[in-house]
């Protein structure tokens, strides 16, 4: 929540994330289940109802459901214990560490966007020189789509947060505006 007057700080909502963990361990079992259940015994000539429908595609769905999952498991797994701000606007600038572990200063920031993508908010960022404000992880791979989609370098959903959306835009437009 808020450290001080100018400073937003902004978590994951504990809830939400348990909630994703949970749908994760859910399809790693599905998965599983139609690996080892599902497949029937091949030598015997005995298959599955999805093997016989589905027949070159079923070996390899099940492994991408668990592989792929088991991914999203880990990581929403680990989100769900970490209590760091992962959203941090101040009057220097704005930190989101999904992005970056270093703040993006309102100076780089050439245009602030808010926008609503089925059924989703975001804060769409556009910055000066996208040199100067590197992206670590998979999110600076998706900026150039960004720029292309949404008129923005930096897309920041706002989905699974704990404090309001009203919040987060107006600390937005109270520290951007005072360093156009």
């Amino acid at each position: 929540m808020q450290s001080d007057q100018e400073t937003l700080e902004v978590r994951f909502r504990r809830s939400h994330t348990v909630l994703l963990y949970l749908g994760s361990v859910v399809f790693v079992a599905l998965g599983y289940w139609l690996r080892v259940v599902e497949a029937g015994d091949p030598a015997s000539g005995q298959t599955a109802f999805l093997r016989q429908t589905y027949g070159w595609a079923f070996p390899w769905f099940p492994w991408v459901c668990m592989i792929f999952f088991g991914f999203c498991a880990l990581k929403f797994g680990r989100a769900v214990f970490d209590r760091r701000p992962q959203l941090v606007i101040g009057r220097h600038g704005i930190l989101w560490r999904k992005w970056s572990a270093t703040e993006i200063p309102w100076s780089e920031v050439t245009d602030i966007d808010f926008k609503r993508i089925v059924l989703s908010d975001f804060i769409c960022i556009l910055v000066r020189d996208r040199k100067r404000v590197p992206g670590s992880g998979l999110e600076m791979f998706v900026a150039p789509i960004n720029r292309l989609m949404r008129n923005g370098d930096i897309s920041i959903p706002l989905t699974g947060l704990d404090t309001p959306k009203d919040t987060i835009m107006a600390a937005v437009d109270r520290n951007f505006t005072g360093q156009r």
